[in-house]
This record gives structure tokens, C-alpha cells and sequence, in this order.
């Protein structure tokens, strides 16, 4: 995932960011990093870690930028957290942001349905998420062109992961125009 926001390059805005663990491994690929996260908590933990990191504070349905702001747009394990009625409007907002690319990662293991809770480091994790449901929206996104990757894990989690059967759908959102003019 990683790897098709250094292509594109440039700006990337992570949305969900938690406390920013993606952070320096992005920057080290020279992309410019700024983040929106709504618990302040995470906020302050983010910026301890990395003093002088862009971070604000705000909501996935009310990005606090102007329309195509960033290159790339990065949202990974928000998705599954989301009421299924808000999908359009989320996916709206991270797409009007988004000049180039909109990568959304979600938990496989919430592909098989919502209301599964599961229980990592002690708390309860609901989900909401619904895969065919959210794939729509996905591919009703105006001037964009999408596929979606099943199975994908972190190098460093993947030892874990295939243990606990978790891995990743991303889905990998590019411009129209751009996917023409550099991919096709």
C-alpha cells in the first residue's frame, strides 16, 4: 500500500491516524505527511512522538482542507469502525481531498459480515462494516478508476497475522485522468 502512495508521490494526508505509527516509515519514503484524528488522546501521543508533526484534529465526514489538498490520501482500519450509512459520506470526503490516490485498508476479517465483536488487548471491537456494501460506494466514486487487493499484511505484522487470520482489503482508488495519462 505503501508502495502506490511513494509512486505517486508528494503529499499524503492519513485519516484515522490513532497515534501515527505509519508516520515515519512514510516520510522516510519522501512523502510530506499530515493527519487528521478525532480522539485527542492519540493526538497528544502523536505529537510526543514526533514533535513537529502536521496532525489536526477532525472527522472523516468534515476534513478540515480544501478540495484536492493532498496527492495521496491514506485511511487504514477506520472503515470497519463507520456506521454502513455514513460509507458515502466518508468516502466523499476522503475523495474530495484526494488529487491522485485514495487507499482505504480494512480488516479481513470483518469481510464476513457486521456486528462481529472482537477481542484484541482486552476491549471489545465492533464492527460495521459491510464488504459489498462499502465495495459500491467504492466504485460509484466520480472520476476514478478502483480495484481491490484481499489478503494484504504488514511485513512486520505478518507472522502475527497468519496466526490470527487477520489481513487486510485495501482498496486502491486512483483519478480517472491520472490512472490514464501514468497507468494504463
Amino acid at each position: 500500500m505503501c508502495n502506490e502512495a511513494a509512486m505517486v508521490g508528494g503529499k499524503i494526508l492519513e485519516v484515522g491516524c490513532g497515534t501515527a505509527i505509519d508516520y515515519p516509515r512514510l516520510t522516510r519514503m519522501g512523502l510530506e505527511y499530515s493527519a487528521v484524528e478525532l480522539t485527542p488522546k492519540f493526538i497528544a501521543r502523536a505529537r510526543e512522538l514526533y514533535p513537529g508533526i502536521d496532525i489536526h484534529q477532525g472527522r472523516i465526514w468534515d476534513l478540515p482542507f480544501e478540495d484536492d489538498s493532498f496527492d495521496v490520501v491514506y485511511c487504514r482500519g477506520v472503515v470497519q469502525h463507520l456506521p454502513p450509512e455514513t460509507y458515502p459520506e466518508a468516502l466523499d470526503e476522503m475523495w474530495r481531498v484526494a488529487k491522485t490516490l485514495l487507499l482505504v485498508s480494512t480488516n479481513r476479517l470483518f469481510r464476513k459480515g457486521k456486528g462481529i465483536t472482537y477481542r484484541e488487548k482486552g476491549g471489545p471491537y465492533v464492527n460495521h462494516y459491510v464488504f459489498d456494501e462499502f465495495n459500491s460506494y467504492v466504485k460509484a466514486l466520480p472520476r476514478s478508476i478502483s480495484r481491490y487487493v484481499s489478503g494484504f499484511m504488514r511485513p512486520e505484522e505478518r507472522e502475527r497475522n497468519l496466526r490470527s487470520n487477520l489481513s487486510h482489503t485495501i482498496f486502491i482508488i486512483y483519478n480517472l485522468d491520472y490512472w490514464r495519462m501514468n497507468l494504463q
